[in-house]
Order: C-alpha cells, then structure tokens, then sequence
C-alpha cells in the first residue's frame, strides 16, 4: 500500500485539487459540460458505448458525469479473475500486463495493453 501511495502521490494530489477547485467554485451546468468534454470522446472509442450512444442522444452525456479517474502503481492488482464486474477500464498511460495463474504457475498474456485501450473482469 505504501509503495502504491509513494508511486502516485503527486498525480492524486494534482487530481484532488482540480476536482476541489471545480466542485467548490464552479456552477453545476459548467462541471456537467467539463465532464462530458474531458470524458465523452473516450467513452465513444468503447464500441459497446457507441452502439448504446446511437439508440439514445443523452447516454454518453450522461454517462460521462459517473466517469473516474483511477492511478494505479506500477505492479498494482487492478482485478483478479472471477471479480464481478463493475466497471471498465481505458489505459491513458503506460501498459497493462494480464497474468492468469494456471495450476498454480503465472502466465502471461501474449501482449501488453497500450494507451487507449480498454479492460474490464
């Protein structure tokens, strides 16, 4: 848990202060238009979203005001397999390594996951 607090301590204390600041001093209807700005052309690189986002003009929208942002350290568990799922994750930098355990020795999955790519359980 420490390694993971050093490893991400100044990004998460960037990321609080910007959403303090806008929480704090900033109208409702202007946070609403931040969120789906910083948020709505990400989710529309998901192809599940984009097919969902064509049977309805508000989905993305509103979908972008429940978007969080996670940092993770390097060597970090994001999730284990057969967590339930409840969430999906977009990689803004770096590469995600998938590790399944198969008779009880780690394999690796063939290739890394890069930027703007997504994950889920």
């Amino acid at each position: 848990v420490m390694r993971h607090l050093e490893a991400t301590g100044p990004e998460r204390r960037l990321r609080d202060h910007f959403h303090q600041v806008v929480e704090s001093f900033l109208p409702e209807e202007l946070r609403m238009s931040i969120r789906e700005e910083m948020w709505v052309p990400r989710l529309m690189s998901l192809g599940l979203i984009r097919e969902i986002a064509s049977w309805s003009d508000l989905f993305v929208g509103q979908l972008a005001q429940l978007v969080q942002e996670e940092l993770y350290a390097s060597h970090a568990v994001v999730f284990k397999h057969g967590d339930v799922a409840s969430a999906a994750y977009q990689i803004f930098d770096g590469s995600v390594v998938i590790m399944a355990l198969a008779f009880d020795e780690p394999h690796m999955h063939p290739a890394p996951l890069t930027s703007g790519m997504w994950l889920g359980e």
